[in-house]
């Protein structure tokens, strides 16, 4: 162990819900803004990478994935749960590509992307009249 700390069962309790509260916080909300990009990649990116996150986990006396033991006693879970999702992404993005007009003037860089059109952007209980012009309130 890097780091021994002292403390209660209480305080440990109370300093891993604060972590994973502030971890979900961060995950909500960044998932939210990627959902904006590719729904497709993102979901099947998060559920792969956090499968193979838990089945790596080695932490002795708590919790050992099924993978646990991959490197020898050592919880790589996490460096998993980082790589895992930047080689997955763009994997899902050549498999489920996005049109063209989502990159902008300059188009996408590196993943292939169909000459598809977009459907307009409208908010929530709009119609086709009110788009037009013509408001039916």
């Amino acid at each position: 162990m890097v780091v021994h700390i002292h403390g209660t069962e209480t305080q440990f309790a109370i300093i891993y819900g604060v972590f994973a509260v502030s971890v979900l916080v961060v995950c909500i909300y960044g998932f939210k803004m990627m959902l904006f990009i590719n729904k497709i990649a993102v979901v099947a990116s998060t559920i792969l990478s956090s499968v193979a996150a838990l089945l790596t986990v080695n932490i002795p006396g708590h919790f050992v994935g099924w993978l646990g033991n991959l490197a020898g006693g050592i919880d790589v879970s996490l460096v998993i749960a980082l790589i895992l999702p930047a080689l997955l992404y763009p994997a899902c993005l050549f498999l489920f590509p996005e049109p063209r007009a989502i990159y902008g003037p300059d188009g996408p860089r590196v993943v292939p992307a169909p000459d598809l059109p977009l459907a307009p952007i409208r908010g929530s209980g709009e119609s086709d009249s009110i788009s037009s012009g013509i408001k039916t309130r």
